[in-house]
């Protein structure tokens, strides 16, 4: 999943999967995050640089990715994602 998600530039950290069953959410950032003078943000000062996800400057709150896992009887995991 994080290879396909690669394709398009999105990155997470991968969840660490414990137990029978559980659920967890990552946040995804875009080609590495933005940092620096944007064009949102043209005055000059200490306040006015940008270190962000690389997504919430254009979907707000940004994107999470969800996971939720199952074990299986012949002790594998069923994964389901989800983006949020």
């Amino acid at each position: 999943m994080a290879m396909k998600l690669g394709t398009v530039g999105l990155q997470f950290a991968l969840p660490k999967i414990e137990g029978n069953g559980g659920k967890t959410v990552v946040e995804l950032t875009q080609f590495g995050g933005r940092y620096g003078k944007t064009p949102e943000n043209t005055t000059s000062g200490d306040g006015d640089i940008e270190n962000g996800d690389g997504i919430s400057h254009r979907k707000e709150g940004g994107l999470k990715l969800e996971f939720k896992w199952e074990r299986q009887e012949n002790n594998t995991y069923k994964v389901f994602a989800n983006l949020i």
